[in-house]
């Protein structure tokens, strides 16, 4: 039973995708944390919006030209308590609403390490799509669908390791695994999920079957087009100005505002043109006088 589940998510210039991610992310975690580049201002406005701490650091690049995500991550660490369960989990990643539900029914192993399949979105537009009308991923208490998009690799090293639960989703406890850190890797990204999954022996893990996260992609691009920083164009839809970009019309172009004429009673001081201010006033007051407003 997961008592506690705290989250760490490293977010440089990933702050697109955090937009659509982090509002359906956020409330399965007691504790989350998001950290991110000095210059990033996206995701810290995202963040701050959404009430989620966000740590800014230098250390991203502390190897040279070589993007070092495990220095984010164990900035991230710093800031959770790891008494339970951490979640380390990509911006891009957005969970299914049973997330927490199904984590809770599974019996989660604290020596373990875990990891979960995840499909492709591949554009803006299909995720706009998905979102007016989900495919249902858990129906009639029995199965687990995976059809709205393209299922992305599984890591396997059938010569070697087996199952590696790489860096998109990794789901572990400190406290119990007495692993408290991320590898800082000068080989980029790619490198330093899989020698901390390595960790683990291969009979420690562990795929959960039961949850299939959902990969935002702004391309179709080869795997790992962003491990040593973000290439692919902005998550957004490419067919339309921005609406802070979207120029106003010329002044000219404006329509001329129709003139409303009021509905008032046909009283003589209305239907007289023209009146003198002085007469209109007379007459109203003795329309006053009339109904028997003194």
């Amino acid at each position: 039973m997961i008592k506690k589940l705290e989250c760490v998510t490293v977010s440089v210039g990933y702050g697109d995708f955090l937009a659509h991610s982090l509002p359906r992310n956020k409330n399965f975690f007691d504790n989350m944390v998001v950290v991110t580049s000095l210059d990033d201002e996206l995701t810290y406005d995202i963040c701050t919006y959404y009430h989620v701490k966000c740590i800014k650091t230098d250390r991203f690049y502390s190897q040279g030209d070589i993007f070092c995500k495990g220095e984010g991550i164990n900035a991230g660490l710093k800031e959770l308590s790891l008494d339970d369960w951490v979640l380390h989990m990509d911006a891009d990643i957005v969970l299914p609403p049973r997330f927490r539900e199904i984590l809770h029914k599974i019996d989660l192993d604290p020596k373990n390490i875990y990891g979960t399949d995840r499909i492709e979105v591949q554009s803006y537009d299909e995720w706009l799509e998905f979102i007016e009308h989900p495919e249902i991923q858990h129906s009639q208490q029995i199965f687990v669908q995976s059809n709205a998009f393209p299922m992305g690799v599984r890591i396997a090293q059938l010569d070697k390791e087996g199952y590696v639960p790489i860096g998109f989703l990794q789901l572990w406890n400190p406290k119990s695994s007495g692993v408290f850190e991320y590898p800082i890797c000068n080989e980029g990204a790619e490198r330093a999920d899989m020698n901390f999954a390595l960790k683990w022996p291969r009979r420690n893990r562990v795929l959960i079957p039961e949850i299939i996260a959902i990969h935002l992609q702004s391309e179709t691009s080869e795997m790992g087009a962003n491990w040593r920083g973000r290439k692919t164009r902005p998550f957004r839809h490419h067919k339309h100005h921005k609406p802070y970009d979207r120029p106003l019309p010329e002044p000219d172009s404006y329509p001329e505002p129709p003139i409303m004429q009021p509905s008032l009673p046909e009283y003589d001081c209305i239907q007289q043109e023209p009146l003198e201010p002085f007469d209109c006033i007379s007459q109203g007051t003795r329309i006053g006088e009339f109904e028997g407003i003194k």
